[in-house]
């Protein structure tokens, strides 16, 4: 798959999982990031400290290598969870 396509692709999923009733907070003060399914509780997520840091940081190099939001890289992601 071609930048293009998968830059498409993360937007895509993005607003999917927007649409769906997902709700991502990022916090890099304290650090945490909540993931959280209005639609299946089981799928919502919270990270915290070093693991939200490094989820960030990975989710950060996505989002620059395919000029999109943090937000719509890690629910790219989490659609793999």
């Amino acid at each position: 798959m071609d930048k293009l396509s998968f830059k498409a692709d993360i937007l895509k999923s993005g607003q999917a999982e927007r649409c769906d009733g997902v709700v991502v907070e990022i916090n890099n003060i304290l650090p945490y990031v909540s993931i959280v399914s209005r639609m299946n509780e089981e799928h919502s997520y919270f990270f915290q400290g070093d693991e939200a840091i490094e989820l960030l940081s990975e989710m950060e190099k996505k989002a620059d290598m395919f000029d999109v939001s943090v937000e719509d890289a890690l629910l790219h992601y989490y659609q793999g969870w």
